[in-house]
């Protein structure tokens, strides 16, 4: 019930931040948290899935609140805040978490291309500067859980060298 609530307050507040009515952020908080995805998972006490699409979520409410008006301090602090959500995604939803990270990457580019007057390549350098930003405190958050992931999902796999001697000890059992 905790993740389906964070979930339910994650859209919540990316839907306020939309400039949604409340009822149609309240509803689609609901709606968020009641999806039977995420409903069934976490019923099932998996609640890692939850916590990643709410850190999406707020990730993306932060995006969307930084405006040209907004003091640059606010701004700077906002960015850096979605970088440390995107990396609280990373760690919750891994493979999941690194799929919406990407997508959080475009969602700002895209954000700074519509909202940004000026010429299109400044408006990308400042979309590149931003996704920056937010992918070094992704990094610095998740950092310990990548390399978990990495060592144990690809480089520790037993069994798996790439040299001669390896692959002919493989080769009867991965042909059969």
């Amino acid at each position: 019930p905790v993740a389906l609530f964070i979930l339910g307050l994650g859209a919540w507040t990316f839907f306020r931040q939309l400039k949604l009515s409340p009822l149609a952020a309240v509803l689609g908080g609901l709606a968020a948290a009641l999806n039977s995805a995420f409903f069934s998972t976490a019923c099932w006490g998996v609640a890692s899935q939850q916590i990643a699409v709410a850190m999406t979520y707020f990730a993306l409410a932060l995006v969307v609140s930084n405006t040209p008006e907004t003091p640059a301090l606010t701004r700077g602090l906002r960015w850096m805040l979605a970088g440390i959500a995107v990396g609280a995604n990373v760690m919750q939803g891994a493979d999941i978490g690194a799929i919406f990270s990407l997508f959080i990457a475009a969602f700002v580019v895209f954000k700074t291309l519509v909202d940004e007057t000026g010429p299109v390549v400044a408006k990308l350098a400042h979309s590149i500067g931003r996704v920056a930003i937010i992918a070094v405190f992704a990094g610095f958050i998740a950092v310990q859980t990548v390399l978990s992931l990495v060592g144990s999902s690809i480089t520790g796999i037993a069994g798996t060298g790439r040299d001669a001697e390896s692959k002919a000890r493989q080769w009867n059992w991965a042909t059969q």
